[in-house]
């Protein structure tokens, strides 16, 4: 009877951990999509306040040592 709950136990284990590594795995895509977004959207923001720089007195192009 201990063998059979011994292998039962670890066929559990075993579907748990598969479990896991592809949630793991569906989790990395999400959080690396997400990333992307946001690095994509950090370059638009940078090329709309650069275009428009010249509009507006607070706004400076990059690199000019203004403030």
């Amino acid at each position: 009877m201990c063998a059979a709950w011994a292998g039962s136990s670890a066929e559990a284990l075993a579907e748990l951990s598969a479990h896991w590594e592809a949630a793991d795995a569906r989790l990395h895509g999400r959080v690396h999509a997400f990333a992307e977004a946001i690095r994509e959207g950090g370059r638009h923001y940078t090329a709309m306040e650069e275009e428009h720089a010249g509009r507006f007195t607070v706004l400076v192009p990059r690199g000019t040592g203004a403030s």
